[in-house]
């Protein structure tokens, strides 16, 4: 009967969702009494992400499969006397030095495995942003450790401005675990000649070339170990032609709205530019009774959800009432991926309070891009990130939200 070791657990992303329909491809990458060089092995997590898999001692190469997406996870060691655990014990047990010069090839076969993939991406790397290079629609840029992606023709605007959206974000710090238990020491072996130290293998990206529309990707190793360079060649997309953006909704990511903002004689005017949460504004509407009649302004009472910005003046006085054109930002100039990522984070989020009678509306904070923005949340937003960041609120994830005040 072959000796095997239990892999199990749940498969979840970076931000702990659980990650259903995933295969783990587990390939062996040495002959041993029970496996052959190269055999590969799966498992394929269930609804609930749970994912078990028995495996006989060896070196295993471990990969994620989803669609046409596949993802090189990282090598893993089986030893006869392993204990059952997660995948992720057996990636953070193993040591970079035990890899073999055999991985380099694994990695080469990867890269031509995701070619196809590249081929129709249609995106353009294009390497470290610099305000001197005239980018194009769907190029993308590397800044500050993130991804950026032109959604426009852009010269000289400094990520993650518009019209640069977050692509990949750079991953945090992790919190340094626990010390494990030490075990007991062996007895002192005899020492050994000492050998020569070899050096450790790189392998580090060189040049991103922009190839015609309808080339064939590419991806080449060049050098001799232990100094590799890997040179990719990304083919140009086709121009899909100019689309106008049409919001969903009146106060969707990127309206723009005429709202009614509530003044008195000590409101102090409000510059274009000024951002405000969209609690603080109602919709409203200008109408004019007759040829010669009087300019009346409206308060149609429909509170927005967001982060807003005057593309107007507010002053003061106006018999209480003032209107301007506003610009709702999250999710235009402020990345929708960061929002969604800031919504799951509790530290990305404080100083929640009701903002409607009914609590149906809550005005806080959302952490994006190092910087704190106003944002109005409700279960009814339009986006994504609204209602998450409205049902963690009400569930104490963010602190306790403040009643209501008039």
């Amino acid at each position: 009967m072959s000796l095997t070791i239990n892999l199990s657990g749940r498969y979840c992303s970076p931000l702990a969702q659980p990650l259903p329909d995933v295969t783990l491809e587990f390939e062996s990458l040495f002959n041993s009494s029970q496996t052959q060089l190269k055999t590969i092995v799966s498992t394929t997590t269930d609804q609930d992400a749970a994912y078990s898999i028995d495996l006989v001692p060896n070196s295993y190469s471990v990969c994620e499969s989803y669609g046409k997406k596949r993802k090189w996870l990282g090598n893993i060691i089986i030893y006869p006397d392993s204990p059952d655990g997660t995948l992720n014990e057996f990636l953070t047990a193993f040591k970079p030095d035990q890899a073999q010069p055999g991985i380099l090839a694994e990695m080469e076969e990867i890269l031509e495995e995701t070619k196809e993939v590249a081929a129709n991406a249609g995106f353009n790397p294009r390497g470290a942003f610099s305000s001197d290079i005239e980018y194009q629609k769907n190029d993308l840029v590397q800044f500050d450790g993130s991804e950026y992606l032109a959604t426009a023709d852009v010269t000289g605007v400094v990520p993650p401005a518009s019209p640069w959206e977050l692509f990949v974000a750079a991953g945090e710090k992790g919190e340094k675990g626990e010390q494990g238990i030490q075990g007991e020491s062996g007895e002192k072996g005899e020492q050994g000649l000492q050998g020569e130290s070899g050096p450790a293998n790189t392998l580090m990206v060189g040049t991103v070339t922009t190839l015609e529309p309808g080339e064939d990707a590419t991806a080449e190793i060049t050098g001799d170990a232990p100094d590799q360079t890997i040179n990719f060649g990304i083919p140009k997309g086709e121009d899909g032609g100019s689309h106008p953006f049409i919001p969903e909704t009146w106060d969707a990511p990127g309206s723009i709205a005429m709202m009614y903002y509530q003044v008195s004689s000590q409101t102090e005017p409000r510059q274009a530019g000024t951002i405000f949460s969209g609690g603080s504004f109602t919709a409203g509407c200008v109408f004019k009774d007759g040829p010669t009649g009087d300019v009346t302004l409206e308060n149609l009472g429909q509170a927005a959800s967001g982060t807003w910005r005057l593309q107007g003046i507010v002053m003061a006085g106006n018999k209480g009432r003032s209107m301007t054109l506003a610009m709702r930002i999250d999710g235009a100039e402020l990345p929708a991926r960061v929002m969604l990522e800031s919504a799951l984070i509790g530290s990305r989020v404080k100083n929640c309070r009701y903002s409607a009678p009914d609590n149906s509306m809550i005005d806080c904070e959302v952490l994006v891009g190092g910087k704190w923005y106003p944002f109005t949340a409700s279960a009814n937003d339009s986006t994504t990130w609204g209602p998450v960041i409205y049902a963690n609120a009400v569930a104490g994830q963010y602190g306790v939200v403040e009643i209501y005040a008039a």
